[in-house]
């Protein structure tokens, strides 16, 4: 008896930030299964799929299979998902299973499969089992050109299991089997290492 009037609490509890988190600031959307948040709200947001829109801001715990942070936008708080694509900024914790970075992430943007970064900054830890990789790889270029600014820019500790990648600016250590340090010119040989490797400004 006393077990179930304490879950009964806990639920209760949870249920008024959920719903205020869900529904609050919602506009175009059909919550729960796609929230779209404008404006500055708070609380516990649970939705299939999660759209910030530019200039929004939340405060407290995201939660969904797909969330989506338009440019300009920011969480402070906690950011939790299958897949995550970040235009916006998030200040606290994005974890998920598989992220793109195109923002900022100041604190922990960490990953089980993987991060893939389109130009984003990582202040804190990146980590990931396999790779924190960037776009470039995957885009052909000329001898010469400079690559697109896809390759992640780390200031902290970047880890995984398999390989690290990151530009050659900030201050950062890297963890992993291979570490490269990519170089801001298509045709300048990356700084590859093995299991440790580092940049300092």
């Amino acid at each position: 008896m006393v077990i179930m009037k304490t879950w009964k609490k806990i639920l209760l509890t949870l249920a008024i930030p959920t719903l205020i988190g869900t529904y609050s600031g919602n506009e175009g959307g059909f919550p729960p299964f796609y929230v779209k948040k404008t404006g500055t709200t708070g609380g516990i947001c649970i939705g299939a799929v999660t759209e910030f829109a530019p200039g929004s801001k939340f405060y407290g715990i995201n939660l969904g299979f797909y969330n989506t942070f338009k440019e300009n936008s920011q969480l402070h708080g906690a950011n939790l998902s299958i897949v995550t694509e970040n235009k916006g900024t998030v200040n606290g914790a994005n974890l998920q299973v598989v992220g793109m970075n195109n923002g900022t992430v100041n604190g922990a943007n960490s990953s089980i499969f993987g991060n893939i970064s389109r130009g984003g900054t990582v202040n804190g830890l990146e980590s990931a089992i396999l790779l924190n990789v960037g776009d470039r790889y995957s885009v052909p270029f000329q001898d010469g050109e400079e690559y697109p600014e896809d390759v992640p820019k780390i200031n902290g500790l970047q880890v995984s299991l398999l390989g690290n990648f990151a530009q050659e600016q900030g201050n950062y250590v890297q963890l992993g089997l291979f570490n490269d340090r990519v170089e801001p010119r298509a045709d300048n040989q990356d700084d590859w290492s093995f299991l440790l490797g580092h940049h300092f400004e």
